[in-house]
């Protein structure tokens, strides 16, 4: 039995089941995508765009990013994606990692044709990031990873760590 359960735990870790994860913060207020590590301490800053309009997702077609708690549901390949009229512009860049969110499955968190917009509200909801920031975020997320989505107003500080205490 004790063979046993040390085998279970072996496999556990090496496919990441025990493993502490990291999260992800994004502020509306300042634009910015945060991953922390399991110790809060950022790993990783990026600037990025949101949803053309103001406020909370509510509906379809509102422009609008959501706020609230979700998690990444899945990370897909999206370099090869065509745009709503069916032809290919990169939009997405080279992934796409879907927010599993009540009521909507089409907000995500993904690149850009558009780096100029990246610090701006030019989204139809998702968060764009540079390209080359998203492959840097790809490998620090995966699916499961914590993402939270902060309000226009709310204030967002980085928390010390132990050894700015």
């Amino acid at each position: 039995m004790k063979q046993l359960l040390l085998t279970f735990a072996t496999i556990a870790l090496c496919c990441g089941f025990l493993s502490a994860q990291n999260r992800i913060i994004i502020s509306k207020k300042d634009f910015k995508l945060y991953v922390f590590n399991q110790n809060d301490s950022v790993i990783f800053v990026t600037d990025v765009c949101l949803g053309e309009n103001i406020g909370n997702k509510t509906r379809n077609g509102d422009h609008k990013t959501p706020e609230g708690k979700f998690t990444i549901m899945s990370i897909e390949n999206s370099s090869a994606w065509k745009d709503f009229d069916g032809k290919f512009r990169a939009s997405y860049g080279p992934w796409f990692m879907r927010l599993k969110m009540p009521r909507f499955r089409s907000i995500g968190i993904h690149g850009t044709n558009e780096p100029e917009s990246i610090g701006t509200r030019a989204s139809m909801g998702c968060v764009r990031l540079h390209n080359e920031e998203l492959v840097r975020l790809k490998e620090l997320v995966r699916v499961g990873t914590p993402v939270e989505i902060l309000a226009e107003e709310e204030q967002f500080a980085i928390p010390p760590t132990s050894s700015d205490k």
